[in-house]
């Protein structure tokens, strides 16, 4: 037990491997129904599926109305068994995170229609948290952490590791012409840190990228000139401006 308690304390002090990371592939719900047809296998900092309109200019969208986030029910999701409070708080936390999020890059987040505007709509379609005892302890545990490597090897994500899959469409808020669509899905790493303990720890980190993720991808459009389409652009860090 002393040494489980050590090697606890000393991974909370150690850098560790991604918070959150990839799968190697997502399935669409309805939500995409329309669009499914249109979208292709993602590069490596794009979605997994991934759709863009080649004819829009958008450096001309300045706003963003960005609609309530929708939870869409998958055959398999976990949050089948979720009470009601927790399935709408953490769709309000992913609601908040991309609002915030699209406010610090700079765009004018507006509630109604208007010209210049991007319609953003989103949906989880899967969610399933984290087993937090037997995750804790297969991140720390040197015979633990080698199981759970295999595990991560034969089907892409780490044995008791939380995910999330999303989908979203972006219009023009006007026209409704659709501007780009996606479809993502990301798994729990290994790194051991305070959301650890959280059974939606990993849920709320892997919102988190994408509101991150998000801001890159609309800053990559907007400059295609001076970033390379495919995921060659670096990630903008947190904060930095669309300008």
């Amino acid at each position: 037990m002393l040494k489980i308690s050590c090697a606890i304390c000393l991974a909370l002090f150690c850098c560790g491997c991604a918070t959150t990371k990839r799968a190697r592939s997502v399935e669409t719900s309805g939500f995409l129904a329309e669009v499914a047809p249109k979208l292709r296998a993602g590069g490596e900092k794009e979605p997994l599926l991934y759709y863009r309109n080649p004819g829009v200019d958008w450096k001309s969208y300045t706003n963003i109305l960005l609609d309530p986030v929708m939870l869409w029910r998958g055959p398999d999701s976990d949050d089948k068994a979720m009470p009601q409070s927790d399935q709408q708080r953490l769709v309000d936390t992913f609601q908040v995170i991309l609002y915030n999020s699209l406010a610090e890059e700079g765009y004018a987040m507006v509630e109604k229609p208007a010209p210049r505007t991007m319609r953003v709509q989103v949906a989880v379609s899967k969610l399933e948290k984290t087993w937090t005892g037997p995750a804790v302890f297969a991140k720390v545990v040197p015979q633990a952490r080698l199981l759970d490597t295999l595990q991560g090897f034969a089907t892409g994500k780490p044995v008791f590791a939380g995910e999330a899959s999303i989908e979203a469409k972006i219009l023009d808020a006007e026209t409704g012409a659709l501007l780009a669509a996606g479809a993502d899905r990301r798994v729990g790493g290994k790194m051991l840190n305070a959301e650890s303990f959280n059974s939606w720890g990993d849920v709320v980190q892997i919102m988190q990228f994408w509101g991150k993720g998000l801001c890159y991808r609309l800053n990559v459009l907007r400059n295609e000139n001076k970033a390379v389409e495919g995921g060659n652009a670096e990630m903008p860090a947190a904060g930095e401006s669309r300008k």
